[in-house]
């Protein structure tokens, strides 16, 4: 009975299979390769159709570029024929390094080459921290020299520089008989006021232009170049390099300035003239009517203005200086300890530093105030008696 079938209805019925029976089974290998090549087919259609319409497109440029040159030929009255036009050369600006190329272009952060500028301008300009400058006289020339290199590189300075760079300083007086309109602040510090180069750095601020940037870049560039000890001396200037009104903007100029200041002839004699305190401290001492706390003030301003520029005293002179002026002070009871203390300090039974012993003096000097004897008793009226 297989594969028996049998027609359905009148003349032309469709055939069924015979109920029970199983269907013919479909051919899908057939099936699944005439899909295939009518899709084949179909592809290659579009193919042709593209490359067809491609050619067509060719031919009708062609022929619309001949006919623009001959337009073009028939309005030459020279009848000459049109040539295609010229490709202009490239322009490439010189500059000795990369930090001289676009010197006033403004740096746009965003950009990876302006980031790669910026971060080589604010790197120190010593290799190691332990090579940091640390305001030391000795070191100031080569501190100054770098600076000058690195300016130069990143295009802080100009090479024969007359304006328009960051680091000259525009002037209005006259230097060597002549009217300088600028000045260099690395060679020629001592002829530009302070108050210009605030001034300067205020237009800059102003202005948000490449130099202003190069403002902050000096600034950063400088700070990163000292040391620990260098940035405590310079700090006790800060009200100079400072903004007043807003905290962001850095005074590059101005922070360099003091630093210079710090460092030249006026430093010199500013040392000098503290250390003159100190050496005088037995006089102002006698003067005093006794009053510890006030010599201690005058010792530690001193000692304070000192350390601004870099220097100290040495503390074995400092005691020695200590000692005397307190023997300039009359209170008996005072006196009395006082003697027990230097002959132990003599003995060298107590090793101190002069600001230890101030300490020591300063609480001695509470407590007889405290028992009321201070001044009480002088070492005069012992004399008296």
């Amino acid at each position: 009975m297989s594969g028996r079938t049998k027609r359905t209805g009148g003349g032309g019925g469709e055939e069924q299979p015979v109920q029970g029976e199983a269907p013919a089974a479909l051919d899908i290998n057939g099936f699944a390769a005439a899909l295939a090549n009518n899709m084949r087919t179909v592809m290659e259609n579009i193919q042709q159709a593209q490359e067809n319409a491609l050619t067509r497109l060719s031919t009708d440029l062609a022929a619309q570029n001949t006919n623009l040159i001959a337009a073009i030929n028939a309005m030459n009255p020279q009848g000459a024929r049109a040539a295609p036009p010229a490709v202009a050369p490239v322009q490439v600006t010189f500059a000795r390094n990369p930090g001289a190329v676009d010197q006033n272009e403004l740096l746009d952060y965003k950009k990876k080459e302006h980031l790669k500028l910026y971060s080589n301008a604010i790197k120190p300009l010593y290799s190691s921290t332990e090579e940091l400058f640390d305001m030391q006289t000795k070191r100031f020339a080569t501190f100054m020299q770098r600076m000058k290199q690195r300016a130069i590189q990143v295009g802080f300075l100009r090479q024969g520089d007359d304006g328009g760079s960051l680091m000259m300083i525009p002037n209005s007086i006259e230097v060597h008989n002549q009217q300088a309109p600028f000045v260099n602040i690395l060679e020629s510090y001592a002829e530009i006021d302070t108050a210009k180069i605030k001034a300067y750095e205020n237009e800059l601020k102003q202005a948000n232009s490449r130099q202003a940037q190069n403002l902050d870049m000096l600034y950063r560039l400088i700070w990163a170049s000292m040391d620990e000890q260098a940035q405590q001396i310079v700090g006790h200037w800060e009200s100079r390099y400072k903004d007043e009104t807003d905290v962001s903007f850095q005074r590059g100029l101005s922070l360099l300035a003091t630093i210079i200041d710090l460092k030249t002839i006026s430093s010199v004699a500013t040392i000098e003239h503290e250390r003159g305190r100190i050496i005088s401290l037995a006089k102002f001492a006698a003067s005093s009517d006794g009053d510890i706390p006030k010599i201690h003030e005058e010792v530690n301003d001193a000692m304070k203005n000192l350390a601004a520029y870099g220097s100290t005293y040495p503390n074995d002179d400092l005691l020695l200086i200590l000692w005397e002026a307190y023997e300039q002070i009359t209170c008996k009871a005072f006196r009395e300890w006082l003697d027990k203390r230097k002959d132990a300090h003599d003995e060298k039974a107590t090793v101190q530093t002069a600001q230890s012993l101030m300490q020591i003096v300063q609480n001695k000097y509470a407590t007889l105030v405290k028992r009321k004897v201070w001044m009480t008793e002088t070492t005069q009226d012992v004399q008296l008696l």
